[in-house]
């Protein structure tokens, strides 16, 4: 539609429908390079993002400092310089490179940081403001979007360009039809809570356990708490849906790693959960309109990587559109697909819901004591390695090797589910790659 023809009217540069971690970085780099912005968001701010485990991770931090507010992040939330990893009765500890951390910082906080940097940058945020529309002219192309602020008449808003940075359930997404591809239902609920951190829990290490088909998280995070979750099957959580705070809260007391820690505490605050999700990867980028963070691009949260991406996605595009040269944004959208592909695979593989196998204890035990592997999962989260990679094809063919020689041969099924994964992963690479080729200039 064209929009209400009786609709106040502003034009923009760009329009940006979302102000947290995608959309707010994203008005803040477009806005120092003197482009208008209108940063638009459906809640009144500040205010918590409900669905978010707020974990950052150094590539996160690294954008973040290239904002000016990494800093203010740190000052805030504990340094989380290790991951500790447990599969059933085997714990690794993973320590990030040093002088490299995650931070986990309450995303009422972070996101506030983020508004406030791009405000000062020059961009006009409005909350409590909702698009019900999007305005598209000439050859259907978007060229702004029809909204309603709380309490008040609806308003045209133009501009060259429309950004979705709203979250998975993406308006705009929604509005322009983007394609959605290689989606997947997600095997997984999650439940989480705060607690106040007992005396004795190391509010420095990331925790992720997984037991049979049970994982559980717990990242420390500010105001000296613990974020814990659990993370059951599809299939189990049924159950718990009649009451989600008795069942996560009886889940968490019986985990022998976190239980006893606990005493009597109780949650802070309300048990929150996500009983549905959906993973996937959408078209980014079209006439008039591009999609950035969740509303592009959405992976198994058990990885941690939505914040740093979504900070990624905001400099990427932010380049594209400052270049300015015709299929810049696709261009952008495409790179972002090469650079996400095995690592969507990998974390599906992490939050399937299959029991612990033989051969991820098998690979934990390696890695207390070979440190270089360390090093390569540091990498990966760095994005400085394919995550297939962490064990090399010859190391891990070794390993199971000198399992079979020793009567062992529970890794070999399950590595072969690993080279097939794999192999999907490089098929899909490839086919990414040669979709971005066809769009790179000609030399």
């Amino acid at each position: 539609m064209t929009g209400d023809a009786n609709a106040a009217e502003q034009r923009f540069d760009v329009v940006i429908v979302g102000a947290r971690c995608a959309g707010a970085a994203l008005a803040q780099r477009l806005c120092t390079a003197g482009l208008s912005v209108a940063l638009l968001d459906a809640a009144k701010l500040p205010s918590d993002q409900r669905t978010s485990t707020h974990l950052i991770h150094p590539p996160g931090m690294d954008e973040l400092d290239a904002l000016g507010i990494g800093d203010s992040v740190r000052r805030a939330a504990p340094a989380l310089s290790a991951l500790r990893l447990s599969y059933d009765e085997h714990e690794a500890l993973l320590p990030n490179r040093e002088g490299r951390a995650a931070y986990c910082l309450r995303r009422e906080k972070l996101d506030d940081l983020l508004q406030q940097a791009a405000v000062d940058a020059g961009a006009e945020l409005r909350p409590q403001t909702r698009v019900i529309d999007v305005v598209r002219g000439e050859n259907g192309r978007v060229c702004g979007v029809v909204t309603r602020h709380q309490g008040k008449a609806m308003e045209r808003l133009h501009a060259n360009l429309v950004v979705g940075a709203d979250g998975r359930n993406s308006t705009i997404a929604d509005l322009v039809g983007a394609e959605e591809y290689l989606g997947y239902d997600a095997p997984r609920a999650v439940y989480w809570a705060y607690w106040q951190r007992p005396s004795g829990w190391n509010q420095h290490e990331l925790y992720n356990s997984y037991k049979g088909t049970d994982i559980r998280v717990i990242f420390p995070t500010d105001g000296d708490q613990l974020l814990i979750a659990t993370v059951p099957p599809v299939e189990r959580a049924r159950a718990w849906r009649e009451d989600h705070v008795a069942a996560y809260i009886a889940d968490i007391r019986a985990y022998e790693q976190v239980g006893p820690f606990l005493g009597g505490d109780s949650p802070l605050g309300e048990v929150r959960g996500v009983f549905k999700t959906r993973y996937f990867f959408r078209a980014a980028a079209g006439p008039g309109w591009a999609l950035i963070g969740d509303a592009g691009h959405h992976k198994e949260f058990v990885i941690g990587l939505g914040i740093s991406d979504a900070l990624r996605d905001a400099r990427g595009l932010a380049t594209a559109i400052l270049d300015g040269s015709p299929g810049a944004s696709e261009r952008w959208w495409h790179r972002r697909d090469v650079e996400r592909i095995e690592m969507f695979h990998w974390a599906r593989e992490l939050g399937d819901t299959r029991a612990v196998d033989a051969l991820q204890r098998l690979v934990l035990a390696r890695m207390t004591n070979a440190p270089g592997l360390h090093e390569r999962f540091a990498d990966i989260i760095d994005g400085q390695l394919r995550p297939y990679d962490l064990i090399p094809n010859a190391t891990a063919g070794r390993w199971v090797t000198t399992g079979l020689l020793h009567g062992n041969a529970a890794t070999l099924s399950p590595l072969l589910g690993v080279t097939k994964r794999r192999t999907q992963a490089r098929r899909d690479l490839r086919r990414f790659q040669r979709l971005l080729r066809r769009l790179e200039p000609s030399r």
